[in-house]
């Protein structure tokens, strides 16, 4: 019987000291992936161009804190209007350069909304552009 609990007792120490070892890794599994971007989904952008009538967009907003993060998620329905009324103008959104105007445009209204530069990037995840 003490051979069993000597066994038990070297078992639990190997885990404790692996599991301290290894803590980062375990722990960074728990963690959220970033807590500092917002999904934005279902943003439909009327442009003005004449070859493409709309656009269908999904992005992800990288900003500058969690607070900020938290700000933006409460106020979702006035930024995702913001960002198509930004948009609405746009009229090459087919080429790499035409989107990266626009994710200048989408920092430029939200952190001139905001009132300081919360908005450190945009990414685009779904970019559907309609004739």
């Amino acid at each position: 019987m003490k051979i069993v609990f000597k066994i038990i007792g070297i078992f639990i120490i190997l885990s404790i000291i692996i599991f301290l070892i290894y803590k980062e890794k375990f722990t960074a599994q728990l963690k959220p992936y970033n807590k500092q971007k917002v999904k934005i989904d279902g943003i439909i952008v009327s442009t003005s161009s004449n070859e493409y009538k709309s656009a269908n967009i999904n992005l992800y907003l990288e900003l500058s804190d969690e607070k900020s993060a938290l700000v933006v998620e409460e106020d979702r329905k006035r930024v995702t209007a913001m960002i198509s009324e930004a948009l609405a103008d746009s009229k090459d959104i087919k080429s790499q350069a035409g989107k990266e105007e626009m994710k200048l445009k989408i920092k430029k209204v939200l952190n001139s909304y905001y009132g300081k530069d919360i908005v450190k990037d945009v990414y685009f995840t779904y970019f559907i552009v309609y004739d």
